[in-house]
């Protein structure tokens, strides 16, 4: 059965996060960045020439220009807090939901529910955080990090093909979290197998 196009671009997210490589369209402007620049001009001439009007005469010019940019910056203030407020409550949500580590006894079956950088492979004995899906198909998806945190697999396993090891010290969804990120210096405590050849993914 094909995957959807759901699935399909969650494997092009997970693929760039695997690759970490440093590609001209990622800093080029898109569609959604250009509309949200345009929406900061809106909102600041708009302000802008409702408070020079108000005011009027030169003074109404300088008040309109303050105003707009602190009506610009007010924006842009409040939209970041709404970012990480919405980010935060997905990652506590994450955490508290995926806790368990887990021990690869068999390598998993499911070519579809498998994601991994090139040159690597799933090795038995490694060590899987679990994690959200790939696709819902009742598999028990995990990652496997290596020691500097690097994650190199993203798979999903049958119950008999893994061991429960134990309850996350930490949850991989914290290195979000601004508080939390002292924590990810330190060696991940649940590493994959060490590797000798890690490429991009392919």
């Amino acid at each position: 059965m094909r995957m959807n196009w759901r699935v399909a671009g969650k494997r092009r997210a997970v693929i760039s996060r695997l690759e970490k490589s440093s590609r001209s369209f990622e800093t080029a402007m898109t569609l959604f960045e250009l509309l949200f620049f345009l929406i900061l001009i809106g909102i600041g001439i708009g302000v802008g020439s409702y408070v020079s009007r108000l005011v009027g005469g030169e003074a109404g010019v300088v008040a309109g220009i303050a105003a707009g940019i602190l009506a610009v910056v007010g924006f842009v203030f409040m939209i970041k807090i709404w970012g990480d407020a919405g980010q935060r409550r997905h990652c506590r949500k994450m955490a508290e939901k995926y806790t368990r580590i887990f021990h690869v006894r068999v390598l998993p079956t499911d070519e579809k529910s498998v994601i991994k950088t090139k040159n690597s492979e799933i090795k038995v004995g490694d060590y899987g955080w679990e994690c959200g899906p790939i696709e819902k198909n009742g598999l028990i998806y995990l990652e496997g990090f290596d020691e500097k945190w690097k994650l190199i697999w993203w798979a999903g396993f049958q119950t008999e093909q893994i061991e429960f090891v134990g309850t996350k010290p930490i949850s991989q969804y914290d290195r979000l979290l601004p508080e939390r990120r002292e924590l990810f210096k330190t060696p991940c405590p649940f590493p994959v197998q060490p590797r000798s050849n890690i490429g991009n993914c392919g």
